[in-house]
């Protein structure tokens, strides 16, 4: 297994290296840029000498060829650019598919409660922002290399006119970074800040969205927008402190920028005046500490803050990719085998806090094809114990055996493949009816998709869509009513056809019409698996095979519907209290008629 990077950069380099031939020849062709500008300004410089003192009779002879080197360098920096371009053009797309893929790859294993309890738009932003910011870095460490090269190649050139100007330029870049790098260490600060504050408003605006029906339904507008413009409020006031700080550090850097201006100019004059330099000279080291000047001024007044924003932004995404909750499966895991679907909770414990164990050394076995209820009152561990099944959760000590198999020995993806869950709330994919029914066996023939629909009772409805099989759900299947979602999640189980079967109030949406209708289907749907179905509703378990009564998770009571209400327990004063009321509701209907 490849040990997972723990810090930021190594995580980067590591796709950096896939594609390295081209990264490296990002690099390459940006040295060739930065030794050719730097040539070019010195041919210049020997053109300018040779134009000034070259006699009339043989000038044209004597400026050909220091014009040809002149042209010659500029048509190489035009052809290093293009080239380093086309390198750019394979590298970086490559790197951010591959990036985005791994970073979706980590998402997939990180534990159920993880998206429970982050903001699903803090974890997109995070997601396309570690992306955007790395590729970001890549290409301003490039522009560093070439910052630096430009400028130690101009050194050496500067040696050729006098070695004042460069021991100038060596004493002021001496105190120009460690200044600067000074005032970067705030600026760090700043940006970290900046970025949080930004993924906390996108968590908050998606949340919003997401939840628009009920901020509509119950008329929160107004309390959305005071949460929205506090968190914009927090983003703008971070963002404009980092700007405040960054303006006043250019001002900084425009006072060192004028202090090498002026010390080369003096330099210059003085040398003149004594025949020390040449104009070429002259023209060489004021385009040369202009172009320096501005090189580095835009470095670490823009281009180095810059970085730092990105990294902290990377920072931000990274830890999405670093936080150890996550599930993988063991060492020498091996897919499930189901052959006859018996499910045994062995001392199984598990709990949110150790001080509070929902299940503490729970036992209970499932026979091969047996259908079983579980009933409760809310808290009672129904749904977190189909949860820990299908490994959604962790089980803290003890295990879960399906045919005598530790489930914490095989493969997550095997034991996703063995179950089908319809669950109470049904949220679809904004894609096809078809993709959506498909998506538990996306090999599905249209005949076995039709066939599944037909028998959740989906197909007339389907149907009757503009464009039937082909139309879009909407956003978490918001085209279609509840009941409707819930007859395309029961097709999907149709279609996967899996051996171990669990619904979690899998006919809470439907009518009492349609639930009927369905319920042959679901009783076609239950043979020859084992099946485990949460109801709250209990008429719908009374033919369930054995009826689990589960109490803070434990069992307080099991057996068949008729022996739990001769029994007299949990159980039948949970079904007279329903009863009495289906009674009452029934009384009060017909005293309305």
């Amino acid at each position: 297994m490849v040990k997972k990077p723990e810090h930021l950069l190594p995580f980067i380099w590591g796709f950096v290296r896939q594609k390295s031939h081209w990264y490296f020849g990002m690099l390459f062709f940006t040295l060739a840029f930065a030794s050719l500008t730097c040539a070019s300004s010195y041919a210049m410089k020997v053109l300018i000498d040779v134009v000034e003192q070259a006699p009339r009779t043989s000038f044209l002879s004597e400026v050909f060829w220091p014009c040809v080197v002149f042209i010659g360098c500029y048509i190489s920096i035009s052809l290093t650019l293009r080239l380093r371009n086309i390198c750019g053009r394979y590298f970086y797309p490559a790197v951010q598919k591959a990036m985005t893929t791994r970073l979706h790859q980590s998402l997939q294993k990180k534990e159920f409660q993880y998206f429970q309890a982050h903001l699903t738009g803090s974890i997109a932003n995070r997601v396309i922002g570690l992306t955007r910011s790395s590729l970001e870095l890549l290409e301003l460490t490039i522009t560093s290399w070439f910052i630096f090269s430009l400028v130690v190649i101009y050194l050496v050139f500067l040696l050729q006119c006098s070695v004042w100007f460069t021991l100038a330029y060596c004493l002021w870049l001496c105190i120009f970074i460690p200044v600067t790098l000074w005032f970067a260490s705030y600026a760090n600060d700043f940006s970290k800040g900046y970025a949080e504050s930004q993924m906390t408003l996108a968590g908050y605006l998606v949340d919003s969205i997401n939840n628009i029906y009920f901020v509509k339904l119950f008329g929160q507008y107004f309390h959305e927008q005071q949460r929205i413009d506090s968190a914009s409020t927090d983003t703008f006031d971070k963002n404009v402190g980092l700007k405040d700080y960054l303006i006043r550090l250019r001002l900084v850097l425009d006072f060192f920028v004028l202090i090498i201006l002026t010390i080369n100019l003096v330099i210059l004059v003085y040398l003149y005046q004594h025949g020390l330099v040449t104009v070429g000279d002259f023209a060489f080291v004021i385009t040369t500490t202009l172009d320096i000047s501005w090189y580095i001024w835009d470095y670490f007044g823009e281009q180095f803050f810059r970085m730092i924003q990105e990294y902290g932004h990377a920072v931000q995404g990274f830890q999405l990719f670093k936080e150890p909750m996550y599930y993988q499966d063991a060492p020498q895991a091996k897919p499930l085998q189901v052959r006859d679907g018996a499910i045994a909770f062995s001392k199984m414990t598990y709990y949110y806090n150790e001080s509070n164990k929902l299940f503490d050394a729970f036992d209970c076995l499932i026979r091969p094809g047996e259908s079983v209820g579980l009933v409760g009152y809310s808290g009672s561990g129904k749904t977190t114990l189909l949860h820990l099944l299908l490994r959604f959760l962790p089980v803290k000590s003890g295990d879960i055996l399906i045919d005598g198999q530790p489930l914490s020995q095989v493969t997550l993806a095997s034991i996703r493949e063995s179950i089908s869950m319809i669950p109470q709330d049904t949220t679809l994919f904004h894609r096809t009816i078809r993709d959506n029914i498909c998506y538990g066996k996306r090999d599905a023939s249209e005949e076995d998709v039709v066939q599944a629909a037909r028998q959740a009772h989906a197909h007339d409805f389907i149907m009757q869509l503009p464009q039937g099989y082909d139309t879009m759900v909407g956003e978490r299947g918001g085209k279609l009513s509840g009941g409707q979602c819930q007859r395309i999640a029961i097709a999907r189980a149709f279609l996967k056809d899996a051996p171990i079967l669990l619904l979690d109030e899998a006919t809470s949406s439907l009518d009492t019409v349609t639930e009927r209708a369905i319920y042959e289907s679901l009783q076609q749907l239950i043979k020859g698996r084992t099946t485990v179905v949460i109801a709250h509703r209990l008429s719908t378990i009374k033919s369930m095979d054995r009826i689990i009564v589960l109490d803070a998770g434990q069992v307080i009571e099991q057996g068949s519907h008729r022996y739990l209400i001769r029994k007299g327990g949990y159980y039948a004063n949970m079904w007279k209290h329903q009863t009495d009321q289906d009674i009452l509701d029934d009384t009060v209907l017909e005293s309305a008629d």
